[in-house]
């Protein structure tokens, strides 16, 4: 009995560790796989945020560059057109000096 008794008391002892070292491996792996899943997915998160954010910040320079030109296209043409004016004028001048 008493050998009996003796490993129970062991077993009693071990039965209060085997679950925490179990448990314990368990969290440690599962927290391990989440970690590197949740890291894995983030980063490909990341990866695809950067692109289109480059994407946007691309299409937002050109379509600036494309109102600059445009606005320096309507200068042109303005000018264009006032230098016409001027021609039209000064030949109306010439015009009226002569006899």
């Amino acid at each position: 009995m008493e050998t009996r008794s003796k490993r129970l008391k062991e077993n009693d002892g071990m039965d209060g560790k085997i679950p925490n070292v179990v448990c314990g491996m368990s969290d440690v792996n599962d927290d391990k796989c989440d970690d590197v899943s949740r890291n894995s997915m983030s980063s490909s998160q990341l990866s695809t945020s950067r692109s289109k954010l480059d994407k946007a910040l691309l299409r937002k320079r050109n379509l600036e560059k494309r109102l600059e030109l445009e606005r320096q296209l309507k200068m042109l043409d303005l000018q264009e057109e006032v230098d016409i004016a001027e021609l039209e004028c000064k030949a109306i001048e010439d015009d009226e000096r002569l006899p």
